[in-house]
């Protein structure tokens, strides 16, 4: 008895995987599935902060909000006078601030989570550099998420988050970040 018990269960089994996989068959026949791909784009976070690295475009006196910046794309690059990593990457984002002068994309350095004090104790912002703002108490970085220094956040003249780079910049972010430069030339 128990093994025709078993014997129906498993006849039972079979047609009822047998039926499903024939209704999946005829409907994948009968209607086409088209793949539709979603691109989620996350919005730059307006900000009014402090100028307190010297550049050509912004006195020290100023105060830079993020959508007068953006007359072209921004590279917000969050880091802080404390920040050992931050110290280190620094040759490399003058050398990339010094190739383009600000003239095609606004290198704005946010010093998060810091003091002027510091930041002019540790030569950080001294000439030449790129522009720096004071994000004393970190609201900046914590609108934005950035759950450690440094960070790097491309943004479009569009308003909009093209890339995030965690960490430091390292050469390849560079050539992503002129790639883009280069294909903005080349859409107009």
């Amino acid at each position: 008895m128990k093994n025709n018990n078993r014997l129906l269960l498993s006849l039972g089994l079979i047609i009822l995987l047998g039926t499903a996989f024939y209704g999946f068959e005829q409907y994948s026949v009968t209607h086409e599935v088209v793949p539709v791909e979603y691109e989620r784009r996350e919005a730059a976070k307006e900000f009014s902060l402090p100028v307190i690295g010297k550049s050509r475009y912004y006195p020290i006196e100023d105060t830079l909000n993020l959508t007068a910046a953006r007359k072209k794309p921004v590279l917000l690059h969050f880091w802080a006078s404390w920040c050992t990593v931050c110290r280190e990457e620094k040759p490399g984002l003058d050398e990339f601030w010094a190739k383009h002068q600000d003239q095609d994309i606004l290198v704005l350095g946010v010093a998060s989570f810091d003091t002027k004090k510091a930041m002019d104790d540790s030569k950080l912002i001294h000439d030449p550099t790129f522009t720096v703002v004071l994000d004393e108490e970190g609201a900046v970085a914590t609108v934005y998420k950035v759950p450690a220094l440094p960070v790097s956040i491309l943004v479009g003249t569009d308003g909009y988050i093209v890339k995030k780079f965690k960490g430091a910049l390292q050469p390849f972010d560079f050539t992503t970040i002129e790639n883009y430069l280069e294909s903005l030339k080349k859409a107009h």
